[in-house]
C-alpha cells in the first residue's frame, strides 16, 4: 500500500498510532479507493500479474511464440515472467526441500541444484524486473527465447511437485484405515536397523518414477536458470537508461489474439483463426508445446476434439454451442492428454454428464460447468485433491437428483474454498466440517443426524459466509455453543434460521442463540423464525455487534423488545419483516446515556409490524432533533398504528408506504428541502392530504409518483400565487394512480411533463370524466408509455389518446375484461400490447380479417390475446 515510502509510513503510523480501533484502520486504508481505479489504467509491475488472468478470462489468448498469431504485448510478457520467477519459483525451491527432508532425509543428487537455484533465484528476479522495466525483450531475443524456456522449466517442475502434493494428501485419507498389524511389526523393524534403512531408501528412489521426474525437472531448471548470469549486465543498462513514463494502457495489446472487437459476429473467421493455430503444419507442434491458456468457442467439432494435442494447457475455456454426442468423447480424449489443467470452464447447451475421466486432471483448481442437463456430477472429482472452485450454474435440483448430485466423499477435498452449487445441494454433504477451506457456506441445514449437526462448524475457521438453518435441531446450548462461531474472525456475513414447524420451545430458541455469538467482525447478520421472546444477550451488548452494517429479522412472531440498534455506528441497513409483537423501533442500549438515533442508517424497511406504535420508547428521543440523518430510503407496509413521521430525514430519496393509519404525509423535511425523487403512497384509506405543494421546491426532485386506493385523500397540497405565475410545475418520469381524480388535484392538474403514465387496481372504474381527458392533452408531446391494468369495470379509454402525439407504448390487461373497443390511436405508437381481453375485443381487431384491424394496421408491432 505504501510502496516502501518510509516518509508515506511515517505520516500514516502519526494518524494511526492514537487510535487502535480496527474499523477507523480499516476507514484509512479505504482512502486509497481512488487510486485503485488509476492503478487499473497504468498497473504498476507487481499489479500486471493480476491483470494477466483477466486478460486469460476474457479473449482467446494463446501464450506462444513464433507462431502466426500476433506478438504478445512486452508488458504482458514482462509481467508474466515477474508472476513465475516470484512465488511460483520460490514455491517449488521451498517444496522440494521440504519434501526431500521429510520423504527422504538422505542426500541426494538434487541437493546442488537446489543451493544453486536459492543463489540464483534473486538474480533471475532482478533481471526479469529490470528487462520488463526498460522494455528489452522485444529488442533481445535471446533474453525472450530464455523467458520462454525459464516458464517450461518452472512448469514441468510445478506439475511435479503437484503431484507430489497430490499423492501425500492421497496417503493421508488413507493413513489412519490402513495401520495394521503387519506395518507395525515392519516399522519396528526399520527401527532397528538402521543401516538397512538407507538401502531399502536408496532403491526406493532408484525405481520411484516421481522422485525421478522430480530430480529431472529441478535438474532442467537448474540448467535454464544457470544462464542468468549472461544477462546480469541488464541491471546496469536498466539503471542508466530507464525513466519513468506514463504508458497510453488502452493503446497495448492485451494478447496474442486477434481483439475480441475484430471478431465480433464473424464466426467464420474465429473458427479459421483456431483452426490455423492447430492445423498449421509448420508451427503446430511449437503449439502443442508452448500454449498454456486456450479459449475456443465453435460449433465445429473437429475442432473440439484436436484440444487434446495441447499436453501442457493451464487453462481451457470451452464454449460449444452444437449439440453433439461427439462432445462427450472428445471431453475423454481432452482430460486423458492435457493432464496439466488447472482451470476448466465448459459451457454447451446440452450434455448428459461430465466423464469420469476427470480423475486425470490431478492439478485441476478451477471447475465450471454451464450445462443445463448435468444431474450428477462425477463420483472421481472427490480424488481431484489440488481442488478450490466448484461452480455449477443452476437454481435448484429435484429431490432425487439432490441425493446422488455429488460424490459422497467430497469432502475429502480439504482445499475446497468455494462452491456454487444448486442451492439445495450443499446440505446433503455428510460431514461438511472436513472442508476446513470453505469461505462460503450459503446454507447448511442441520440434522439431528451424525455428520450433520452444529458441531460440524467447529473448525471452519476460514468461513466469510455461513447461512445456518433448521437451528430447531440443536438440543441444547451446549450443543449451540459447539459452532464456535465467534473464534471464526474472517465472517462477515451469518443468517440463522428455523424452521416453521408448527411447534416451538421459547426458552430452547433464547438459549441457543445467546450461544451462537458472532465475532466482532461481522457486518451482515440475518435472523429469521426465532421464536424467542427476548433479544439474545450478544445483541443487547455494543461491543458484539459494533461493525453490523446490515441487519435483517423476518417472521421472528415471539420477539417483544428489539435491541438499540440505533447506537450502531456503522448500520446502514434495516429490514424487520412480520414481527407482530413489537410496539417501537428503538431504545437505549444499557447503560449508556449518550444517544444518536442511525447515525448512517441508509435503508429502512418494516413490513407487517402490526403493534407497532411508536418509532422510539417513551422517554427516547434523538439528541440533535434529527431522526435517520443519513436515511435514503424508508418502506413501511402493514404498520396500521404506527405514528407519522413529524418531517421527513433530509436526505431521504425514497419513500414507499402502504397500508398504514397514518391522516396526512408531510413531505417537508426538518431542512426545508429534500432530494426525494420516489414517492409510493397506497392502501392509506385515512390519509387526506399529501402536503406536496406547500413549497414547490420541496419536491423539485420528484420524478416517480404512486398514489393508490386512497379513496379520503382530497388534497395533494396547494400552491402559492407566486409559483403558479412563475410556472414552476412538476416534471415527473413515471405517475402511477388508481383514481383518475387525483390528476385534476394540484400540483398534477398543473404538471409539466410526464413520461410514463399508469392506471390500475380499481373496480369501480367504468370511464374516464370529461376534465380527466382534458388533462391528457397538457402531457401530449411528453407521454411516452401508456398502461391499463386491474380495472375489472373499465368499458372504455379516453377518446383523446389520439391527440398523444408522443405516446410510443400501450399496455392493457391484466384484469380489463369489460373493455371491448379502442378509441383511434396516434401515428406515433409502435407496440400495442393486449392480454386477457374479450373475445369480442380479439375478432374485432385480429390480424385476419377484423373488422377494425385497419384502425391499428399503422403499429409496426401488435400482440392481442384472450389468455394472461
Amino acid at each position: 500500500m505504501l510502496s516502501g515510502s518510509p516518509l508515506a509510513a511515517k505520516v500514516i503510523g502519526g494518524v494511526l498510532n492514537s487510535n487502535l480501533d480496527e474499523r477507523h484502520w480499516i476507514t484509512v486504508l479505504k482512502i486509497w479507493n481512488c487510486e485503485i481505479g488509476l492503478s487499473h489504467k497504468f498497473p504498476s509491475n507487481p499489479l500486471k500479474s493480476c491483470f494477466l488472468y483477466k486478460v486469460v478470462s476474457h479473449f482467446a489468448a494463446f501464450f506462444a511464440h513464433d507462431h502466426d498469431c500476433p506478438a504478445l504485448s512486452t508488458s504482458i510478457i514482462g509481467a508474466m515472467a515477474e508472476w513465475f520467477v516470484g512465488p511460483i519459483m520460490d514455491k517449488i525451491i521451498n517444496a522440494c526441500s521440504d519434501y526431500l527432508e521429510e520423504q527422504v532425509g538422505w542426500q541426494t543428487g538434487m541437493k546442488k541444484e537446489l543451493e544453486r537455484l536459492r543463489e540464483n533465484h534473486l538474480k533471475i528476479q532482478a533481471v526479469v524486473f529490470a528487462a520488463n522495466q526498460a522494455q528489452i525483450s522485444d529488442q533481445s531475443p535471446d533474453l525472450n527465447q530464455w523467458v520462454w524456456q525459464l516458464r517450461d522449466a518452472i512448469d514441468e517442475a510445478d506439475d511435479v511437485v503437484d503431484e507430489f502434493e497430490y499423492m501425500k494428501h492421497k496417503e493421508q485419507l488413507t493413513k489412519n484405515t490402513e495401520e495394521t498389524k503387519k506395518t507395525t511389526k515392519f516399522m519396528s523393524f526399520l527401527f532397528e536397523s538402521p543401516r538397512k534403512i538407507l538401502k531399502i531408501g536408496e532403491r526406493v528412489l532408484k525405481r520411484d518414477p516421481n522422485l525421478k521426474r522430480l530430480e529431472e525437472a529441478v535438474q532442467k531448471l537448474d540448467k535454464v536458470s544457470a544462464d542468468v548470469t549472461t544477462f546480469l549486465h541488464l541491471l546496469d543498462s536498466a539503471k542508466q537508461e530507464q525513466k519513468e513514463e506514463e504508458v497510453d494502457f488502452y493503446k497495448t495489446r492485451e494478447t496474442g489474439s486477434l481483439p475480441k472487437n475484430d471478431l465480433i459476429g464473424r464466426r467464420k473467421e474465429k473458427e479459421l483463426e483456431c483452426g490455423k493455430l492447430i492445423d498449421d503444419e509448420e508451427s503446430s507442434d511449437k503449439n502443442f508445446e508452448t500454449i498454456r491458456h486456450l479459449s475456443v468457442q465453435t460449433t465445429n467439432s473437429d475442432i473440439i476434439k484436436k484440444i487434446g494435442q495441447f499436453k501442457y494447457l493451464h487453462s481451457l475455456f470451452l464454449f460449444y454451442k452444437t449439440s453433439n454426442k461427439d462432445l462427450c468423447s472428445a471431453l475423454i480424449k481432452i482430460f486423458k492428454a492435457s493432464r496439466c489443467l488447472r482451470l476448466l470452464y465448459i459451457r454447451t447447451d446440452e450434455l448428459a454428464m461430465i466423464p469420469e475421466e476427470i480423475k486425470y486432471l490431478k492439478h485441476l483448481r478451477y471447475l465450471k460447468i454451464e450445462i443445463a442437463d448435468v444431474t450428477r456430477l462425477p463420483r472421481s472429482l472427490s480424488n481431484l485433491y489440488h481442488l478450490q472452485y466448484i461452480i455449477y450454474d443452476r437454481w435448484v435440483l429435484r429431490r432425487p437428483e439432490v441425493d446422488d448430485f455429488l460424490p459422497s466423499d467430497i469432502n475429502d477435498l480439504s482445499n475446497l474454498r468455494y462452491m456454487e452449487l444448486p442451492m439445495n445441494c450443499i446440505s446433503s454433504i455428510s460431514g461438511i466440517g472436513k472442508l476446513k477451506s470453505l469461505q462460503e457456506l450459503n446454507m447448511f441445514d442441520l440434522r439431528d443426524v451424525s455428520g450433520y449437526r452444529i458441531g460440524e462448524l467447529e473448525n471452519m475457521n476460514d468461513l466469510r459466509k455461513l447461512g445456518i438453518n433448521c437451528l430447531e435441531n440443536v438440543k441444547d446450548a451446549e450443543e449451540a455453543c459447539g459452532a464456535k462461531l465467534y473464534e471464526k474472525r474472517r465472517l462477515t456475513d451469518l443468517t440463522l434460521c428455523w424452521s416453521n414447524t408448527g411447534w416451538w420451545n421459547i426458552d430452547l430458541n433464547e438459549n441457543v442463540l445467546d450461544n451462537l455469538q458472532p465475532p466482532k467482525c461481522l457486518r451482515n447478520l440475518s435472523i429469521k423464525r426465532y421464536m424467542g421472546a427476548r433479544s439474545s444477550i450478544w445483541m443487547n451488548n455494543v461491543n458484539p455487534i459494533f461493525n453490523l452494517e446490515k441487519i435483517e429479522l423476518d417472521n421472528c412472531l415471539e420477539w417483544e423488545i428489539l435491541p438499540p440498534f440505533g447506537q450502531l455506528p456503522f448500520l446502514k441497513s434495516l429490514v424487520l419483516r412480520n414481527m407482530p409483537k413489537v410496539k417501537w423501533l428503538e431504545s437505549k442500549f444499557n447503560g449508556n446515556d449518550e444517544y444518536r438515533a442511525f447515525p448512517l442508517l441508509e435503508v429502512l424497511s418494516i413490513y407487517r409490524l402490526k403493534a407497532l406504535e411508536d418509532w422510539f420508547e417513551a422517554g427516547v428521543a434523538a439528541e440533535d432533533g434529527c431522526l435517520f440523518p443519513c436515511l435514503i430510503e424508508l418502506v413501511l407496509q402493514n404498520c396500521p398504528k404506527l405514528k407519522e413521521l413529524p418531517s421527513l430525514p433530509p436526505k431521504l430519496m425514497i419513500l414507499k408506504i402502504k397500508n398504514t393509519g397514518w391522516k396526512t404525509l408531510n413531505c417537508c423535511s426538518i431542512s426545508n428541502s429534500t432530494p426525494l425523487a420516489t414517492l409510493e403512497v397506497s392502501d392509506c384509506p385515512n390519509i387526506i392530504s399529501l402536503l406536496l405543494a406547500d413549497e414547490i421546491a420541496i419536491i423539485a426532485a420528484l420524478r416517480n409518483l404512486t398514489i393508490k386506493k386512497c379513496p379520503n385523500l382530497i388534497s395533494l397540497g396547494r400552491y402559492r400565487k407566486v409559483e403558479t405565475t412563475n410556472n414552476c410545475h412538476l416534471i415527473l418520469n413515471s405517475l402511477n394512480i388508481s383514481d383518475p381524480s387525483v390528476l385534476l388535484m394540484e400540483p398534477l392538474r398543473s404538471i409539466a411533463s410526464l413520461k410514463k403514465l399508469s392506471f390500475e387496481d380499481n373496480e369501480e372504474l367504468v370511464s374516464f370524466p370529461i376534465k380527466a381527458e382534458q388533462w391528457f392533452l397538457k402531457v401530449r408531446s411528453s407521454l411516452c408509455e401508456l398502461e391499463f391494468r386491474c380495472l375489472k369495470s373499465l368499458e372504455s379509454l379516453p377518446s383523446s389518446l389520439e391527440s398523444l402525439s408522443s405516446l410510443q407504448k400501450l399496455y392493457i390487461g391484466h384484469g380489463v375484461p369489460m373493455l371491448r373497443e379502442l378509441p383511434y390511436l396516434p401515428p406515433s405508437l409502435e407496440y400495442l400490447y393486449i392480454w386477457g381481453c374479450q373475445p369480442e375485443l380479439f375478432e374485432r381487431y385480429r390480424e385476419d380479417g377484423g373488422s377494425d384491424r385497419h384502425k391499428i394496421a399503422h403499429i409496426p408491432h401488435i400482440h392481442i390475446s384472450t389468455k394472461y
